[in-house]
């Protein structure tokens, strides 16, 4: 071993091992301060939004008790009093959408069997009715809440006539020990979500549930109401939620590592009760956004350490160098070997260490400079071979993409064109349109890397999407057999970004799967565009076991859809500005495009990026353009 190599690994490799357990300590303790951080903030918005509804719907109820004491202490008071008593309650309190005295059979006036004068405010507009003349409120929930002599809170339900999600604050209305009716005020959800929405905890998911575990807010709105713990804990078999729900029936705060509900990745959920009405106010927050920030800070503490490691390897390197000075002495002979004297030779001196071995090889190499004159005329004989193969590799990909544009000339009722530049001789982009008579599947598709390898995968990917492109399969599976196909291949080494869709020529209804590929864009004949969707997956090919969402999107008649890939949106200026997403839209509506042909759109497209780069292609273009026609 060189005097040189035990230098450098005698002083890296214990730097080495001290720069991994400094930065393996930094990490543990980062990660457990933020999960610590994450919980308490997390246990903190919990139970501040808890007192927050907690105190408001105390204010409700307390409102509610003084009427039902006021309206007790007169025999008979009149429709147009309890009418006010409904509207100040209402005006006194921004949570109450409608009020109501209802009385038990002739406790009112002893002609009238029953009576339950209600006001509500809809469209900002106050309306009176009497729920006696709608139906019998006697078998109401909110009614039977406050007449067995208690007062308390319904769950939630569809109020018949306000016509949205309610729970209503009942009771009783006593008169010499006996309940003679109910005071009821309905409190919609909707403003509540809403405040939640707007002003609940950053980067935090928040629910709420009822006593019996009914969502009140949820982020599916399609679950408020329909669904509750309960059923949602049976149905994805979580214990964590099992444990929620039984927490919510005792009334305890708690706290819960789920997986997969609500949230797709693994988080966490802090819980804590309303006291006013037994609901159960929740928080959840995924792991790895918390850990995000580690992350980060742990590549930045590899890549200093990287940093440090070559400068030290430089300076060993130049110690080295001065150690085996000697070797200096050399030079004379390498000059006039550069003059082309093959005969000379150097005495090597005694030893066998780094000088010794130096001087033999120069002396071996003087022997064998010819040969390697030789050798490296093979070399360039056989690089020109493989520029020949890149050559040949890039014709192979133009025959596998599509050739013809535009891609159905015979028809009327859709329209599509595609553009690919590449950056090099062989490019990473690919796209594909394959025609199913009644509908049509489109690929844009990116491959890692630059040259002949990417090519191939390319190559692979799209006979795979070929041949699984089946009215049977949906897309999102697809794309998941594709994953599985390509993965054992590359292990991770070379991924595709990717938006497959399947478009129905008579609807214009599309089923969209984007794995971290750049969004499509919608342009409309009005010059309006935006972007459909976002990524419903990962990269393809990157990760072995992972899924992909499908959304669903139509274009209207007379509207088109960009496909393009990253070269557009990297596009860089003069000053190292990308162009981006946001940056495409404005270009899209300052160049008038949307209401240009396919045809010209690409080609503009293309002008327009290659404008921005002044000539320096640093990526790949690939465009493809849909139209739906009139």
């Amino acid at each position: 071993m060189s005097l040189r190599w035990k230098l450098v690994l005698s002083i890296g490799i214990p730097v080495i091992i001290i720069y991994g357990l400094l930065i393996w300590m930094q990490f543990s303790t980062l990660r457990e301060t933020s999960l610590a951080n994450a919980k308490t903030n997390a246990r903190i918005s919990s139970e501040s939004w808890a007192n927050t509804f907690n105190g408001q719907l105390l204010g409700v109820a307390q409102a509610v008790d003084a009427i039902a004491a006021s309206v007790a202490i007169h025999a008979e008071p009149e429709e147009e009093e309890l009418y006010l008593y409904n509207e100040q309650l209402m005006d006194q309190n921004d949570l109450v959408a409608g009020s109501s005295v209802a009385f038990e059979p002739g406790q009112w006036k002893a002609d009238v069997e029953r009576y339950a004068p209600y006001a509500w405010d809809s469209n900002g507009a106050r309306h009176r009715k009497d729920l006696a003349q709608e139906y019998d409120y006697l078998e109401k929930s909110w009614y039977q809440v406050g007449a067995d002599g208690s007062a308390g809170w319904t769950e939630p339900y569809d109020g018949p006539v306000f016509g949205s999600l309610l729970v209503t604050y009942s009771t009783p209305v006593v008169r010499d020990g006996l309940v003679v009716g109910v005071v009821a005020a309905d409190i919609a959800l909707l403003p509540l979500q809403r405040q939640l929405q707007m002003q609940g905890p950053e980067g935090m998911t928040t629910m709420l549930a009822s006593p019996e575990g009914t969502f009140i807010m949820h982020p599916d709105a399609s679950r408020i109401f329909s669904d509750s713990i309960r059923t949602e804990a049976a149905r994805t078999d979580s214990d964590g939620l099992a444990s929620w729900s039984e927490d919510v029936r005792r009334g305890n705060a708690g706290f819960q590592r789920l997986k997969g509900y609500p949230l797709a990745r693994d988080h966490w959920l802090l819980y804590s009760p309303v006291d006013a009405t037994d609901w159960s106010m929740a928080a959840a927050f995924a792991e790895e956004d918390i850990l995000e920030p580690v992350h980060h800070q742990l590549i930045m503490n590899l890549v200093l350490m990287g940093a440090g490691l070559v400068l030290l390897l430089i300076i060993i390197a130049f110690t080295g160098f001065r150690i085996v000075s000697p070797v200096r002495r050399l030079a004379t002979a390498v000059r006039q070997l550069g003059q082309g004297d093959l005969d000379v030779r150097v005495p090597p001196p005694p030893g066998r260490d780094e000088i010794g071995a130096l001087a033999r090889g120069f002396n071996d190499m003087t022997e064998r400079l010819q040969e390697n004159i030789q050798d490296l005329e093979r070399e360039t004989a056989a690089r020109e071979r493989v520029e020949s193969e890149m050559r040949l590799a890039r014709k192979v990909q133009e025959m596998l993409l599509p050739e013809a544009f535009p891609a159905f000339p015979d028809r009327k009722d859709v329209e599509v064109w595609a553009l690919n530049e590449p950056a090099r001789v062989v490019a990473g982009d690919f796209f594909d349109v394959i025609d199913h008579g009644d509908r049509i599947t489109l690929v844009m598709a990116d491959v890692s890397g630059k040259g002949a390898g990417p090519a191939m995968f390319m190559s692979m990917a799209r006979t795979i999407i070929r041949m699984l492109d089946v009215d049977e399969i949906p897309l999102s599976n697809l794309v998941l057999e594709l994953n599985k196909r390509l993965y054992p291949d590359s292990h991770g080494a070379m991924f595709v970004t990717m938006v497959i869709l399947r478009y129905e020529i008579a609807t214009g209804r599309m089923q969209i799967v984007n794995g971290g590929h750049p969004p499509p864009i919608r342009l409309m004949p009005d010059g309006r565009v935006d972007a459909i969707g976002h990524s419903t997956g990962p990269l393809v090919g990157a990760i072995e076991d992972v899924e992909w969402d499908m959304i669903d999107a139509m274009i209207e008649p007379g509207e088109q859809l960009l496909l393009y890939t990253d070269g557009v949106t990297e596009a860089a200026d003069e000053d190292k500005n990308l162009l981006g997403v946001h940056g495409l839209l404005e270009l899209l509506q300052r160049k008038d495009l949307p209401g240009q042909s396919p045809e010209v759109l690409c080609r503009s497209l293309v002008e327009s990026v290659r404008e921005r780069e002044q000539g320096q292609a640093s990526d790949d273009v690939t465009i493809l353009v849909l139209k739906r026609p009139e």
